[in-house]
């Protein structure tokens, strides 16, 4: 089997592909009240938080992770680009630095 470590030398690319048909604002089978995108939203900030916090070394994000989110519906495309380089990825460590916001929710 193949076999490679992540590290600096050997980042990782995380290809993430979100369903933005017109479906995903039906409701969720798991909570009434939620809707799928606001689920599937919830998913892929998680995932990125959880790879920032993976690849925190001493108070800095190291570049083990380069990531690409691709939404598909009515028609594809990047939705999350790095403005500054024009790549279809971006390093973990610009997603740390560019956090929108933070929420807190009651479970």
């Amino acid at each position: 089997p193949y076999e490679m470590s992540i590290d600096i030398d050997h980042p990782a690319l995380v290809v993430v592909l979100v369903d933005q048909s017109d479906s995903m604002q039906r409701e969720s089978g798991h909570d009434r009240n939620i809707k799928k995108a606001i689920g599937v939203a919830d998913a892929v900030n998680t995932l990125l938080h959880n790879l920032v916090v993976a690849c925190t070394r001493q108070d800095v994000v190291k570049d083990f992770f380069y990531v690409s989110v691709i939404g598909y519906g009515r028609t594809v495309g990047l939705r999350l680009e790095d403005p500054d380089s024009f790549q279809s990825f971006v390093p973990i460590s610009r997603l740390a630095k560019k956090a929108v916001r933070t929420e807190e929710r009651a479970m």
